[in-house]
């Protein structure tokens, strides 16, 4: 046997197979975990899958939670595992249901929108400053005819 051999021999011993189970894990993980079954479940492997506005966004829904919401917006230069941590201690252990936050689809801010080419809070001031017969008018102006709903 040459010394070549003996050294591939050896490396192909020492090498072990990769475990090929893979964590599933998504937000819905990370709030239950801060809510109610407190695991602690952020580490090295799932760092990279928490977002802390999504997170954020979430706790904030929540009435005995949004104050803690509020001191991460304020602290925002803190790192994900630190936010993780502040709201992992703090929050109180309970079950917790909320909804994702939707924009109201109000018909008269999307018709001003399109008539003016103007972003949802330009047109939200601008609803302000037309009467009910401006929007009558700014209404038959966009109709293109067709089945309406």
């Amino acid at each position: 046997m040459q010394i070549g051999e003996v050294i591939k021999f050896k490396t192909q011993e020492t090498i072990e197979p990769e475990s090929t189970e893979v964590k599933k894990i998504n937000i819905f993980n990370f709030l239950n975990d801060l809510y109610y079954d407190k695991k602690n479940i952020l580490d090295d492997e799932t760092e990279h899958l928490y977002k802390p506005f999504l997170i954020n966004r979430w706790i904030s829904g929540n009435l005995d939670t949004v104050l803690y919401a509020q001191e991460m917006n304020q602290r925002s230069e803190l790192f994900p595992d630190q936010q993780y941590d502040y709201y992992f201690h703090s929050i109180p252990k309970r079950k917790r249901f909320s909804k994702w936050m939707k924009q109201d689809k109000d018909d008269k801010i999307l018709i001003i929108m399109e008539y003016y080419n103007y972003n949802r809070s330009k047109a939200k001031d601008c609803l302000k400053l037309h009467s009910e017969e401006d929007y009558e008018r700014i209404k038959k102006a966009m109709d293109r005819g067709g089945v309406s709903k």
